[in-house]
């Protein structure tokens, strides 16, 4: 199976805009899946897209814990919220 790897370090100082996510996304096979991971001390979390809305006068992706969770009352969202 061949990968191609698109980067985008993402620097704090400079914000992406929809336009940039949609250039890099024209990157891949169309048809490919897409695969979302969040990134903690070098550690790498399965995720899953929850939703994608405008907000506030942004776009905004949110993201789901994909691991099973065998007790739902332990479940802490990836936001710590």
């Amino acid at each position: 199976m061949m990968y191609q790897m698109i980067t985008y370090n993402h620097r704090e100082d400079i914000d992406m805009i929809v336009k940039e996510l949609i250039e890099r996304l024209k990157e891949c096979k169309q048809d490919s899946l897409i695969q979302f991971y969040f990134l903690k001390d070098y550690d790498l979390s399965n995720c899953k897209l929850e939703t994608i809305q405008e907000a506030d006068g942004q776009t905004e992706i949110t993201i789901e814990n994909n691991e099973i969770i065998e007790d739902d009352y332990d479940y802490q969202p990836l936001g710590g919220h």
